[in-house]
């Protein structure tokens, strides 16, 4: 019995690894270099995607429908630790935004967290800081614009910002 239990954890542990890896060639083909494979992994699993029957695409795990994403690595505070931005999704996650925007910063332990998360169709990084990381401000449908600052560990909504006369009014 133990040698039929181990074949099955080894076989379940094969399609597992081997998915991660479809989603990890899929999702940083373009930045393997600057990030391990363990922090890749790292975030293709909070993201939740796994690889279409084509195998060629990403799909959510929540409608089973196909994820666009595009994806940015950068220091926003110039400590040497990359951050990284992916916007990305569908209308069944996203809504009338047809994307949302995440962004992985990396804590005192040196793992990857999920920050953000919600529905918009861009992100813009400012030039005003606070705790050494820029603001952040996202677009979507509508005449009115959230700010996200850092607060040390994590951003958070700070303002808004209309982009028409009346735009954030009754917010």
């Amino acid at each position: 019995m133990r040698g039929t239990a181990s074949l099955i954890l080894l076989t379940i542990c094969s399609l597992a690894c081997a998915s991660s890896a479809q989603v990890d060639d899929l999702l940083f083909s373009k930045f393997k270099g600057q990030l391990s494979m363990e922090e890749r992994v790292d975030i293709s699993n909070q993201l939740g995607l796994k690889v279409g029957e084509d195998g060629k695409t990403l799909v959510e795990s929540v409608c089973g429908q196909s994820f666009f994403f595009e994806m940015e690595i950068v220091d926003l505070n110039h400590d040497g630790k990359l951050e990284v931005f992916v916007l990305g999704g569908n209308t069944c996650l996203s809504g009338l935004a047809g994307s949302s925007v995440w962004l992985f910063v990396k804590d005192e332990s040196g793992k990857y967290n999920a920050n953000l998360g919600f529905p918009a169709g861009g992100y813009n990084v400012l030039d005003s800081l606070n705790a050494g990381f820029p603001d952040l401000r996202f677009g979507g449908p509508g005449f009115c614009e959230p700010v996200w600052r850092w607060n040390g560990k994590t951003y958070e909504y700070f303002r808004s910002i209309a982009t028409a006369e009346g735009g954030c009014d009754n917010r």
